[in-house]
């Protein structure tokens, strides 16, 4: 036990309020455990006594960590003797729950229960198991960001430094720049380095051995190369499947799926994930024995590595579809992007976004756009969104986040892009990539514009509308109003599009595979088990279920457990990871849907794409008050069905070149 630290004579406004915040948690934990009343005691900015020796009130104490705060409960006595705590609050390992930390600590004493129930086991239990329940949860948000710290720390710093100009033969010039930018010398440059390599450049690097130490380095940074997230995994596995236990549940999943009302428990899940992977083999056996011979034919006859998947698809699409990313470039200037993008939100979910003149607005960068969000069919604003095109230049991935609060009158989104800044003068270009997470992005600001309900943590239909929007990319009649050449004018051909369509169908089925497998790992991971995790079971689950799902067997390098931040970076997608896997069957059913009504003519109220639009809105805007596949039938007139998606990923094997 500590000495409960005595209250200081001054608080700053900071403590104060956190000392509210924690008074109002223990009030509700105390109501849980049955208690009449209860009074906190040495409530304060507490540091750890110089003299553990001293005299001062005993107490047995248990402590946690929430948001920076330490909370320390126990059962004291008014003469300094303490009550026995189950021994069950403790940890198998005899560890104490919690971190310890200087910072606030409390305690409580039931004022009437050291008459009335000193000594009563039940009372005490039933007192602790609350207490326990809310240290478990806080001690998994400590770890959740942990984790997340962790993995950030190690995405930047995966690279391989090369001053060789063999080592990056095959970079186009603008990933040559890029890597020459990120090394730390003044004097780098793109035509002669040095490069820092990251994983992005994989597809490009003709150098086997710089691939190879490229992709090892990516696959294994939290594995204790660069940073460590394997205790982390376990002890937040462990510490989930106790919260499960406790609550009466089998496993965490158990708990997750009896919530969700599409498959209803996680038994359904892994069947039907099973079934889908191994539909998707077929295809993906087509494209690897595709790949193979392209590549025994430039010369390599070997078998094909994990680091070299990536290599040769690009490879094949630019010798046989010819496909060249960078000079499309030319052809995806950003605001033709967004003029598609408005003609889209404006014709399908009838959404006019305005532009709003930022010149008057001292705090607004002159390269961001900023859109005023009307709702034609209420005739009302919905909210505003704030467009900064190069906010996070040097980071991995484009973020999507809502900064207000959704209960205010006019809701604001920022959506933050990596681009690459231009020279001036010059117009903002775009990779496919960048075209592809901008239309996502726009998904996710109309669901969040629309209150539609595939934002709610609670459903398993994640990114249903950001995955939906991702399928108009390639649409012809939309990629004839963005895909044109920033100087000339000139539109990109019609076969170069049937040619991206081509490449995205055959890479469908390997990368839908691959969530499948982080999928059906997460169930494995919070399924039942017999006894508590260890580093090995984690480890030895991962490669059983990669075995099982891409069919091949892992490299000693791979640790994708500790990368897996979808499960591990916060609890809303622990166990429901497949959500994205059936987000995405759910996009392609309802793209068929606009397919079947679409034609090219300009934008008119009410046509038939518009009357869908508007069935689409209004059947999942009622959602919250009745079930997500009831409001689903409304829409689509049936359930959902995965033969859009079956088609599109070419699962007979049809249209094979």
């Amino acid at each position: 036990g500590r000495d409960v630290p005595t209250r200081p004579s001054a608080q700053s406004p900071r403590v104060a309020g956190a000392s509210s915040r924690v008074r109002s948690v223990l009030a509700a934990m105390v109501h849980a455990a049955g208690l009449r009343s209860a009074s906190l005691v040495g409530v304060g900015l507490g540091q750890r006594p110089s003299d553990p020796s001293r005299s001062a009130p005993r107490s047995r104490l248990a402590s946690s960590t929430t948001d920076g705060l330490e909370l320390r409960a126990g059962w004291m006595t008014d003469l300094g003797s303490e009550a026995s705590a189950p021994s069950t609050f403790f940890s198998e390992e005899g560890e104490e729950e919690g971190v310890e930390v200087d910072s606030l600590a409390l305690a409580v004493l039931p004022e009437r229960a050291l008459v009335e129930y000193k000594g009563s086991e039940a009372f005490t239990a039933k007192l602790w198991r609350s207490l326990r329940r809310a240290m478990r949860q806080a001690k998994l948000r400590g770890l959740t960001s942990k984790f997340g710290g962790n993995l950030a720390f190690a995405s930047c710093m995966s690279f391989v430094d090369v001053k060789e100009e063999a080592g990056i033969r095959g970079l186009p010039l603008s990933f040559r720049e890029a890597a020459a930018h990120r090394f730390p010398s003044e004097t780098a440059t793109g035509e002669q380095g040095p490069w820092r390599l990251t994983a992005d450049c994989l597809r490009h690097l003709h150098n086997v051995s710089v691939r190879e130490a490229l992709w090892r380095s990516f696959a294994s940074r939290c594995a204790g190369v660069i940073a460590d997230n394997r205790n982390i995994v376990v002890r937040m596995l462990n510490q989930r499947r106790a919260l499960a236990l406790e609550a009466g549940f089998p496993s965490h999943a158990t708990a997750v799926a009896q919530q969700m009302e599409t498959f209803g428990c996680e038994v359904a899940v892994d069947t039907w994930l099973r079934d889908l992977a191994e539909m998707l083999r077929s295809p993906v056996d087509h494209e690897t024995a595709l790949l193979k011979a392209f590549a025994a034919s430039c010369g390599n006859a070997g078998p094909l590595m994990p680091w070299d998947l990536d290599y040769w698809q690009e490879r094949y699409s630019e010798e046989v579809l010819g496909i060249y990313e960078e000079e499309l470039r030319d052809y995806f200037a950003l605001p033709n992007v967004l003029e598609a993008l408005r003609y889209l939100c404006l014709r399908v979910f009838g959404l006019r976004l305005v532009p709003v003149d930022l010149s008057d607005q001292d705090l607004m960068s002159e390269t961001w756009y900023h859109f005023q969000v009307l709702d034609m069919e209420l005739g009302q604003t919905r909210g505003q969104l704030v467009l900064d095109p190069f906010g996070f230049e040097d980071e991995r991935e484009s973020i999507w986040t809502s900064p207000q609060s959704l209960e205010l009158p006019v809701l604001e989104q920022i959506m933050v892009l990596r681009l690459r800044r231009p020279k001036e003068g010059e117009p903002t270009l775009m990779g496919l990539r960048d075209v592809q997470v901008l239309f996502h992005e726009f998904g996710r600001m109309i669901e969040s514009m629309l209150r539609l309900p595939t934002l709610d943590p609670q459903e398993d239909s994640s990114e249903f509308v950001a995955l939906l929007m991702e399928r108009w990319m390639l649409h012809k009649d939309l990629f004839q109003r963005y895909a044109v050449h920033h100087t000339t004018g000139k539109r990109l051909p019609e076969r170069v599009r049937k040619s991206l369509v081509k490449r995205a169908q055959c890479r469908e089925a390997r990368s839908t595979l691959w969530s499948v497998f982080f999928a059906r790992l997460d169930l494995e991971l919070h399924g039942q088990r017999p006894r508590p995790w260890t580093k090995e079971d984690v480890l030895s689950n991962e490669h059983e279920v990669l075995r099982g799902v891409l069919g091949r067997e892992p490299d000693s390098a791979e640790c994708w457990t500790c990368l897996f931040g979808e499960a591990f970076q916060g609890d809303e997608l622990a166990a429901k990871v497949y959500s994205y896997v059936w987000g995405k069957v759910l996009a392609f059913d309802a793209f068929a849907a606009f397919e079947e009504v679409w034609n090219p003519r300009t934008y008119r109220f009410m046509d038939p794409v518009s009357r869908l639009g508007a069935r689409f809105r209004r059947a999942m805007g009622r959602y919250p008050k009745r079930p997500f596949l009831e409001a689903y039938r409304e829409f689509r007139g049936r359930d959902p069905s995965v033969d859009a998606f079956r088609e599109y990923a070419l699962v007979d094997g049809a249209r094979w070149t």
